[in-house]
């Protein structure tokens, strides 16, 4: 295709916007350990930990001007939360300890990480007044910063709400938003919000609050593990779990896991019950752990099959799941029975562990006939383990099923929870200052722009271009224009056209006024992060036509029939992960904004309303059509904060 790229060379990365848990102690200097790490909460049952601490003591009290500050608050960080977890398992004099190298740390470095520690343990320890005067100092360090991460925004929590009044009744106002932002911001890393929550639940008794005052700012999901029969094979007599089945079961596991508000997920990966499980989850925005009794390659043979390992295939790929394989080879087939036995037994032992870091039980959801099975570490099996722990089995009865739906169209009536107001933001950037030009950039945004304005009832458009698309302009039209006029029921549309660059493991779009390499003057998926959740609208769709802005990619699951009310953070990418996309020739527009324009203007090809179409439909339209214009693809994504919600547009009258 002709045209100018918009991004340069690729580099292998993870998408930013897919933040995994941070190992860090204190509160918003602490997260609890990542998922499957052991803890070392005990002086005397850890040797290794005792020595690591013992390195970094003597670097801290002997080799302190060797480092920069940087390092100096990170070890100062790691040895104060050492001590910390020592004296809560323990007592004795470690909390002293841990306060005096977090107050060290932070007068010589001024890092608000060990400062906002300081602040809590000098509260813990009866010095209100240290307390009170450390958190001032953060707070105002922080204030001064134009934006950052969730750490940023969990530290100003806890300063506001060290800085809380019980006296007065608006006093947790602040640290409540405050503490939403910093969730909002990385829900995915739900144990660094769990022990935020934990920290906050100190520090609030000690205020003389009330200790779960501020619980409503953690909303954190819940841990469910399955097991469940695999779809019949061809000529099983009695049929158990028939292929047509499939819809309804899907439906029951969908229904289960919302009204647990599961975002975690464990199971194995067979297919049928497994599969449909997993894609549940990772369809409502959750993670996923699939253990497998042993090597994928073999699992593959004998538990998945060839036509339904595309399905998992896919959900592996999915940077929220993690693979488990328990053993390096195969057993023997006398020993089969007992390896998916000791697989049953090790999901239950992760759920459970997974549950205990979020101060919760799991859950087991089943899909079963009530029967023994095929044979021993079956669903009956799993059951009765489940049971014999006395943790909650959920049964979903296979033999209530009743097969999926008629899928015939339907009017799609008018939802209350479905927005009337409507927003767009349009950036596009044909012109800058050190980068190749582009020629289509802009045309294509105010075309996209008006269009939604005039075909599908969004009000006058937020315009971003040419000369006023600088850092500062761009940031400006986010923070001082479109998110002060959003309400919790509205729809906005956000689409970016310009450059995409891969850099340094982060993903970048470009400004008028950026240098030939990020970060310098770039927008980088911290701040669109940062800006996502401040929004808070009930649905957001951004549509980014720029290279390699597939980095965003999550498993989207297809053929979803149902409407979804709760929150909506998707994206329309206009390639692939590692991948080029054309400008397009001049004047004429690029191959992904026409196809964009086409179906905005008539409706993709529908299959549910026939007045109405999803942003599902439109993705999967859009990757099918320009992929077979262009040589890109695009891709149609879920946002960490993706909770399985629907984004509908009404197809335009003649």
């Amino acid at each position: 295709m002709g045209g100018v790229a918009r991004g340069g060379d690729p580099q292998q990365c993870s998408s930013p916007l897919l933040g995994q848990p941070v190992d860090r102690d204190g509160c918003a200097g602490s997260c609890a350990a990542a998922p499957g790490r052991r803890r070392f909460d005990s002086w005397a049952s850890a040797p290794r930990a005792r020595a690591q601490s013992r390195r970094r003591g003597r670097l801290w009290g002997e080799r302190q001007d060797e480092h920069t500050d940087a390092e100096l608050a990170e070890t100062g960080g790691l040895l104060g939360g050492r001590y910390k977890k020592w004296y809560r398992a323990n007592g004795g004099p470690w909390l002293d300890r841990a306060y005096e190298v977090y107050k060290d740390a932070w007068e010589r470095t001024g890092d608000t990480y060990p400062g906002i520690n300081c602040a809590a343990l000098a509260l813990e320890l009866g010095r209100s007044g240290e307390s009170r005067d450390a958190a001032k100092r953060v707070l105002k360090k922080l204030d001064e910063a134009e934006h950052g991460d969730e750490w940023h925004h969990a530290t100003r929590a806890e300063a506001l709400l060290l800085l809380a009044a019980p006296d007065d009744p608006d006093a947790l106002k602040d640290a409540e938003n405050a503490y939403r932002l910093a969730v909002r911001m990385n829900p995915s890393a739900a144990f660094n919000a769990a022990v935020m929550r934990r920290q906050a639940r100190v520090e609030l008794e000690l205020l003389g609050f009330e200790k779960e005052a501020l619980d409503v700012a953690f909303p954190l999901k819940s841990v469910a593990a399955f097991t469940g029969h695999r779809v019949d094979e061809e000529g099983r007599n009695p049929p158990r779990f028939a292929p047509e089945m499939e819809g309804a079961v899907r439906t029951q596991i969908r229904d289960r896991l919302k009204q647990a508000n599961v975002g975690f997920g464990v199971s194995s990966g067979a297919q049928g019950g497994d599969i449909l499980f997993l894609e549940e989850v990772l369809r409502g925005g959750g993670a996923a752990k699939v253990l497998l009794p042993f090597p994928l390659r073999r699992f593959r043979d004998l538990s998945v099959g060839d036509a339904w390992w595309p399905r998992l295939e896919r959900i592996l790929a999915d940077p929220m799941v993690e693979l488990v394989e328990l053993l390096d080879e195969v057993p023997a087939a006398s020993d089969l029975e007992g390896a998916f036995a000791d697989c049953n037994e090790r999901i239950l032992e992760e759920a459970v562990e997974l549950a205990e870091e979020l101060d919760q039980e799991p859950r087991l959801i089943a899909v079963w006939d009530g029967g023994t099975g095929d044979g021993g570490g079956g669903t009956a099996d799993a059951v009765a383990r489940w049971e014999a722990a006395a943790l909650e089995v959920e049964i979903i009865h296979l033999g209530a099923m009743k097969g999926r739906s008629t899928g015939r169209k339907k009017s799609l009536g008018t939802p209350d929870w479905i927005p009337t107001t409507r927003h767009c933001l349009a950036v596009g950037i044909n012109e800058y200052s050190s980068l190749p030009r582009l020629y289509n950039a802009e045309g294509d945004a105010h075309s996209v722009a008006d269009l939604l304005e005039e075909q599908h009832g969004f009000r006058r458009p937020l315009k971003v271009m040419g000369d006023e698309a600088t850092f500062e302009g761009i940031s400006s039209a986010f923070s001082d224009e479109l998110i002060p006029q959003v309400t919790p029921d509205d729809l906005v549309v956000v689409y970016y056209s310009g450059h995409g660059e891969v850099s340094g493991g982060g993903y970048y779009l470009s400004t008028r006024d950026c240098g030939e390499d990020p970060p310098s003057r770039w927008i980088g998926f911290d701040l669109l992060r940062e800006w996502s959740a401040k929004l808070p609208c009930r649905q957001l769709l951004w549509i980014f036509d720029a290279c390699h802005s597939g980095m965003l990619f999550r498993i989207v699951i297809e053929d979803q029939e149902e409407l979804d009310q709760r929150w909506a953070r998707l994206a329309l990418t206009s390639g692939r992960q590692m991948e080029e996309v054309r400008d397009g020739v001049p004047g004429e527009g690029s191959p992904f904004a026409n196809a964009l324009l086409g179906a905005l203007r008539s409706g993709p090809r529908t299959r549910y309303y026939p007045d109405a179409f999803t942003a599902d439909e439109l993705g999967l339209f859009l990757e099918s059509d320009v992929r077979g214009r262009a040589q890109q693809t695009p891709k149609y994504v879920q946002l960490p904060d993706h909770e399985g919600g629907s984004i509908v547009f009404k197809v335009p009258s003649a």
